[in-house]
């Protein structure tokens, strides 16, 4: 998840140099495609890598589920 947040967060810097007078970003579609042998376990957003994550906070993390 990490990689992935850091991946959009690069895409999003590069974006502003490129097109310096932009007042936006474009959408990031992240897709993640694994092919490993075994099940993947990882979580699959980031409300289940902070614990604890008090209610009052949810609304404020990135899920990216």
């Amino acid at each position: 998840m990490l990689q992935l947040l850091r991946d959009i967060a690069l895409r999003g810097e590069s974006y502003r140099k490129q097109h310096p007078e932009a007042k936006t970003l474009p959408p990031v579609y992240p897709l993640v495609l694994y092919h490993g042998q075994r099940r993947w376990r990882m979580p699959s957003d980031f409300h289940a890598l902070i614990r604890p994550l008090p209610e009052v906070l949810k609304p404020s993390v990135l899920r990216f589920h």
